[in-house]
């Protein structure tokens, strides 16, 4: 498992594409770190990566020289990377690349670090696994509560906790896994976390939304068991386009969101401003 996932770009693309393009990023960022300017590989203003597709297949394990082809095509056409041809020889037809305005909203802090002067000035940031995508953020606490449909999570159309749990500081482990017997119950049909192991991934996923669920609560309470019931259900009642239909993914795969899906702070925000009606 890597660090820095870009989990937006997942949901917008695939897991290959983000995969493939976070391997060219770490590799801008490599050649912006050479001390030889030569080297930097820094052309029109852009630092850029090359390779050949058998060459990109030996340096990602589990991908043909096809499959890079075809996850590089997706990746054009996605409007994510820019080709372009630096080489010394004329007969050297070896594309270079280097990611698009589009590409780097999903790379902020990467970006930021490469061009600190850059067109790229956007709240749709890259994704740690710690850290929350940025796509969406709730107004600031006013006094008012952020608006969602009737009747979805409490009586006064608002976030509510019936009562205060320790749970999720305490106990954060046991707490999730209460979080997941929820989603099993509310989602059966839906992909389904491991029997009996939490993913780091989606434990840093749950790790957030205890941590931000009181900045969307009214009374600032924290998240409690009724609480996330609440939330499950709401989704379920209220987005079953998004939380109960297949969609397609760039790569033609069909798939169901699931409890990480639903359990980004991001997504909860969206679903508050009645995003997913």
């Amino acid at each position: 498992m890597y660090v820095n996932f870009s989990e937006q770009l997942w949901i917008d693309f695939d897991l290959e594409v983000e995969y493939f393009l976070r391997h060219i990023v770490s590799w801008l960022g490599y050649n912006a770190s050479k001390d030889n300017p030569e080297h930097r590989n820094f052309h029109e203003g852009q630092y850029w990566s090359f390779n050949s597709y058998p060459e990109y297949a030996k340096r990602l394990p589990g991908f043909s020289s096809k499959q890079i082809r075809t996850i590089t095509a997706r990746a054009i056409k996605g409007g994510l990377l820019i080709v372009g041809h630096f080489n010394k020889k004329k007969y050297d037809n070896t594309n270079w690349y280097t990611l698009t305005e589009k590409g780097w909203k999903y790379f902020e802090r990467e970006a930021r670090k490469l061009y600190p002067d850059s067109f790229v000035d956007s709240d749709n940031g890259d994704t740690e696994l710690d850290t929350p995508a940025q796509t969406g953020r709730p107004p600031a606490q006013t006094g008012r509560p952020i608006p969602i449909k009737p009747n979805s999570l409490g009586s006064n159309n608002t976030i509510t906790t019936s009562a205060r749990s320790s749970s999720s500081k305490s106990k954060p482990t046991e707490f999730m896994r209460e979080m997941i017997d929820v989603y099993r119950e509310t989602f059966p049909n839906n992909p389904q976390p491991h029997p009996r192991l939490i993913s780091t991934s989606l434990q840093k996923t749950l790790q957030t939304l205890i941590k931000r669920w009181p900045e969307a609560d009214p009374n600032g309470s924290p998240l409690d068991i009724p609480a996330f019931r609440r939330y499950m259900i709401a989704m379920r009642d209220y987005a079953p386009n998004f939380s109960l239909s297949e969609y397609t993914t760039a790569a033609g795969r069909k798939k169901k969101n699931g409890m990480e899906t639903f359990c980004r702070w991001d997504t909860l925000v969206k679903f508050l401003e009645n995003q997913y009606s």
